[in-house]
């Protein structure tokens, strides 16, 4: 049908102008595509015209969170090296080890990448969700660090590199098929995992994937950057907690 250089918002049961279909009918009417100065399409547009128009409000809102998302993340640089790097001193001198900790995890479309976090756990714990993994595993500067959620810092790297978001989803291994099968059939991974979201604010973990899931499938359906800054806000000043440990 060619490109579509205009869509024009059209109240129901007014007749758009030049239009030559005539008057629209009823209620049927949601908007005018102009091609040119003609109206090539005053009634409810097709299924194939519907679909390209939400895509393309997706793709705008996207990116538009893309660039809040590497603005805040260059602001919040500095502060956030401040404060890892005495972070990773006390890390390396209470125990051995790197203190940054890297991990796969599964991104947007499912695709991993590499998260970054500073380490909390004893050197070798391994790849297990933090509710697999005993209290006893957890260092006592990693509590501090947990607890403040300094631990979380380093993610602004993966902010700045694309692979995360600030407030999306949290990102979840490879090897918890449950998690990963629930999101995949409510449509999770189609964003950017999160540094924080509504889910853990609420202090759902990865303990209940089903509950989690729904959870994640709620805050894409209703995401605003109004409501991102209200989260980042509430995390910031200590609402919602991480990945609970065994006690």
């Amino acid at each position: 049908m060619g490109h579509l250089s205009t869509i024009l918002p059209l109240q129901s049961g007014k007749t758009p102008l030049k239009c030559s279909f005539g008057p629209a009918r009823k209620a049927d009417v949601e908007f005018c595509i102009f091609h040119g100065d003609l109206c090539i399409n005053c009634c409810r547009p097709d299924p194939v015209i519907r679909d390209d128009i939400r895509n393309r409000v997706k793709r705008v809102l996207r990116k538009m969170k893309s660039v809040v998302d590497r603005l805040l993340a260059l602001l919040l640089l500095g502060p956030a090296v401040f404060l890892c790097v005495p972070a990773m001193v006390a890390i390396r001198i209470e125990s051995r080890g790197n203190p940054l900790f890297l991990q796969t995890r599964v991104g947007r479309n499912q695709k991993p990448f590499t998260l970054f976090k500073l380490r909390t756990m004893a050197q070798g714990t391994g790849d297990r969700g933090s509710h697999e993994v005993s209290a006893a595993q957890v260092t006592r500067i990693g509590q501090l660090l947990r607890r403040t959620k300094i631990d979380e810092l380093p993610q602004i790297i993966n902010v700045l590199i694309g692979n995360m978001s600030f407030v999306g989803p949290r990102p979840c291994l490879p090897n918890q098929s449950e998690l990963i099968s629930e999101r995949k059939a409510k449509n999770v991974f189609s964003i950017l995992p999160g540094i924080t979201g509504p889910a853990q604010l609420s202090g759902i973990d990865m303990s209940t994937p089903r509950e989690l899931a729904k959870a994640d499938a709620a805050y894409i359906s209703e995401r605003s950057l109004r409501m991102d800054l209200r989260l980042i806000w509430q995390t910031a000043t200590g609402g919602g907690r991480g990945d609970a440990v065994k006690s």
